[in-house]
């Protein structure tokens, strides 16, 4: 956005600003789960993943990390429940 602002102003771009930037995003454990608190319930996605609801929101907010086994039960939960959308017709 700083390169935007100095291009709409007119203001030379330094070379080495010139190369295209790709950014990448990761999200934690408790960002992911916030992120779907408007799409899925924590029990939904408890049941989905196999973890209990109350590790969950122990994850969501924060008093806990999950373990990387964890993590891809919740990843696994949360594409189980996309899919399940996906089918409903």
């Amino acid at each position: 956005m700083h390169l935007v602002g100095m291009r709409k102003d007119r203001q030379p771009v330094p070379v080495e600003f010139r190369t295209n930037y790709q950014l990448c995003f990761k999200l934690n454990a408790q960002a992911l789960l916030h992120s779907c608190e408007n799409i899925v319930t924590q029990r939904a996605l408890a049941r989905a993943a196999g973890i209990s609801h109350k590790q969950i929101n122990h994850y969501y907010t924060g008093y806990r990390n999950p373990r990387p086994e964890q993590r891809v039960k919740i990843i696994s939960g949360l594409h189980k429940l996309a899919h399940e959308l996906l089918a409903a017709e």
